[in-house]
């Protein structure tokens, strides 16, 4: 639950922080705190405190947060007049089939890395150590994809929209 509060916490903040100065800079604020966020868990041990734990799921949440409503503003800053909700609607389509391809691919980085670090090929048979070294790569990927975030957040630059035109329709030919 940690995560998802500190991300309803965030959320209007950054939705209307970005409305007033462009979603530029929180993009590029919130990869640093994904970055930040999942470089923590790699330092966790069987004997991290629970402070550790939260201060990371807290991050986590508000890196959410402060990313996504700036990210869906600069997404729509290039949809045509009228297909708006296509596109967000597509915006978050993907980012859903992102986040159900990325849980079998750190699946797949865990096992490879805990089988690779044990003495059996059981998955079944996994110590604490193992399990540690799994995760602590798992999170150390996410970590290098949140580099991967703030760099393309410098790269893709704010649009500024046209005001609306009479009699323009948003047509599959559009997009």
């Amino acid at each position: 639950m940690i995560p998802a509060i500190a991300l309803m916490v965030m959320g209007p903040v950054a939705g209307g922080h970005s409305d007033r100065n462009g979603s530029h800079r929180l993009c590029v604020g919130a990869s640093v705190c994904y970055i930040a966020a999942y470089l923590l868990p790699t330092q966790m041990t069987a004997a991290t405190s629970y402070l550790h734990l939260i201060v990371a799921l807290i991050l986590t949440g508000s890196a959410a947060g402060l990313f996504i409503p700036p990210n869906i503003s600069l997404i729509l800053s290039f949809a045509p007049r009228g297909c708006e909700g296509v596109v967000s609607s597509l915006a978050m389509t993907m980012r859903n089939v992102g986040s159900v391809f990325a849980v079998g691919l750190y699946g797949a980085i865990f096992i490879m890395v805990a089988l690779s670090v044990g003495q059996s090929q059981d998955a079944t048979s996994l110590t604490q150590p193992i399990m540690d070294a799994g995760f602590h790569v798992v999170f150390l990927f996410d970590a290098v994809l949140g580099l991967v975030i703030f760099l393309l957040s410098f790269v893709v630059k704010e649009r500024n929209r046209s005001p609306d035109k009479p009699g323009e329709v948003c047509t599959a030919g559009g997009l």
